[in-house]
């Protein structure tokens, strides 16, 4: 749900390349039917790949309720096309 949620901003189209996988995956409550959910992300990191013209990018999802209780936590990392130098 939370990535839908994310997708639907359109923030990584023509840039997406890969998913990299999940670090510190984490759900701390459950989602109960009626719970409305709301998604965040934060940019925690940025680095050059070794490839030329991608990046991979770490950013951290948070997943919360209506009364803002934190339903899930990760970190999750990307690789991405990179803006021309």
């Amino acid at each position: 749900m939370a990535a839908g949620l994310i997708f639907q901003l359109h923030l990584y189209d023509d840039t997406l390349i890969a998913f990299l996988g999940f670090e510190d995956l984490r759900f701390t409550a459950p989602v109960k039917i009626g719970d409305t959910i709301h998604a965040r992300i934060k940019v925690t990191e940025t680095r050059e790949s070794s490839k030329p013209g991608r990046g991979v990018m770490k950013r951290r999802l948070q997943v919360d309720n209506q009364r803002e209780e934190v339903m899930q936590e990760s970190i999750q990392a990307f690789l991405l096309k990179r803006r021309p130098a």
